[in-house]
């Protein structure tokens, strides 16, 4: 984090000069990050047990405000809870899902009930990015490296059977396996050149966005293709291309545009570091499924539970560690 925050100063001052002059929107997305470095500082001086107990508390707050969604639902369409949009509630249960499964906290004769009652959560929240993640979480925990038995494998195949089976009813499947025929390259660098993305499913409407986002970051100087057009130029209410209404739901797109190719470059360097660091393909699936269908680098909510889980991760690593 101590480097990443000196990554983040030098891209300031190559963006300052840049601009001939300091921007408010970098200052802004300066503090976002150092926030976010104040907080693994603090967070880091947690013992196993608090992160723990932390963990529960969160879990347990979805388990007993779940009849919250009744009422969303109705008046929203989607389950949001406490958040802002349903896609960082998505995220946050996915991780929250996962917890349960690797690290079994709470009592047998509970633990069921609650993992249902977030998975459920889940599937309210309409958020495709986190079922696809929290599907391939499932796949790597009862295939991956490991003998599983029968009974693991019948509750697997009925964990999936059962969200499939709910996916099946929601209008938006429907409306994302329908929006397949227009994956035309041609009509995409149409609508794009139109400015025109929406109307065919959100799937097509991310495309044709990013489609939209890159053609102009390419129109660029040299200079601004390899450091990027500023830090937080791609965030809300700091949309640097006008046609921009809203954030480019994918954040591989969003270091590139604000950080350019020696800022993407540095992120895989990162996932590639923090993979050699815990070793463990669960964890990166994580970071870089989400990271290709929502704007989650500024959530506050994902980046606390996913720095939670890392420094539990590494906990329990050391004790397996001193066990052997």
């Amino acid at each position: 984090y101590v480097y990443l925050i000196i990554i983040l100063l030098m891209y300031f001052l190559i963006h300052s000069f840049m601009s001939t002059g300091v921007r408010l929107v970098f200052i802004k997305g300066l503090f976002r990050y150092f926030s976010y470095f104040c907080f693994a500082l603090y967070a880091s001086t947690l013992s196993k047990r608090v992160v723990s107990v932390v963990f529960k508390f969160i879990i347990l707050f979805f388990v007993v405000s779940f009849p919250l969604s009744l009422f969303q639902i109705e008046m929203n369409g989607r389950y949001q809870n406490i958040f802002a949009h349903a896609n960082h509630f998505g995220y946050v249960l996915m991780i929250c899902f996962y917890y349960i499964l690797r690290y079994k906290p709470f009592r047998r004769s509970i633990q069921p009930v609650i993992i249902i009652i977030i998975i459920i959560s889940l599937l309210l929240t309409l958020s495709s990015g986190a079922i696809i993640t929290s599907l391939l979480l499932l796949c790597y925990h009862f295939f991956y490296k490991s003998k599983r038995n029968i009974f693991k494998l019948i509750f697997f195949s009925f964990v999936l059977l059962v969200i499939v089976f709910a996916l099946s009813f929601l209008e938006k499947s429907y409306l994302q396996i329908d929006s397949f025929k227009f994956l035309d390259w041609d009509f995409i660098n149409e609508r794009a050149r139109l400015y025109k993305p929406g109307g065919f499913g959100s799937l097509i409407w991310r495309i044709i966005y990013w489609v939209q986002i890159l053609q102009s970051f390419f129109a660029n100087n040299l200079l601004v293709i390899l450091f990027g057009e500023g830090i937080d130029t791609l965030t809300k209410n700091n949309y640097i291309y006008s046609y921009m209404y809203t954030d480019p739901h994918n954040d591989y797109l969003k270091v590139l545009v604000e950080f350019g190719l020696s800022g993407l470059f540095l992120l895989l360097a990162l996932l590639t570091r923090i993979y050699k660091i815990l070793k463990r393909m669960d964890v990166l699936i994580m970071i870089i499924v989400p990271f290709f269908f929502a704007n989650i680098i500024v959530s506050w909510p994902y980046n606390i539970l996913i720095f939670l889980y890392f420094l539990n991760e590494l906990y329990f690593q050391d004790t397996k560690l001193r066990k052997v």
